[in-house]
């Protein structure tokens, strides 16, 4: 575990300095920019999952339905088919 870790962090700190620092001839294709994060995201989402909403009366089903650039997030309800658009800590 011991060789594990200290890969794991310095792994994590060179990634977070070519974050930080990318090199000119890099950024077009920079796989850390906002754009490229969003998209990696957003393949991993079950976008048929149905949620539930925390702190609303009637604890809403909804499916996602898009991410936006500032990471908020579109939902539809299930059950009326209407749209929100939320901030964060939607779900339970």
């Amino acid at each position: 575990w011991i060789n594990i870790s200290k890969k794991l962090a310095t792994d994590i700190a060179h990634d977070l300095h070519s974050w930080l620092h990318p090199m000119p001839s890099s950024r077009p294709l920079n796989e850390h920019s906002g754009e490229s994060i969003l998209n990696q995201w957003k393949s991993f989402i079950d976008w048929d999952m149905e949620l539930i909403l925390r702190d609303t009366p009637k604890r809403e089903r909804v499916t996602l339905k898009s991410v936006l650039d500032d990471g908020r997030v579109v939902v539809q309800e299930v059950e009326t088919g209407l749209t929100r658009t939320l901030v964060s800590d939607y779900f339970l």
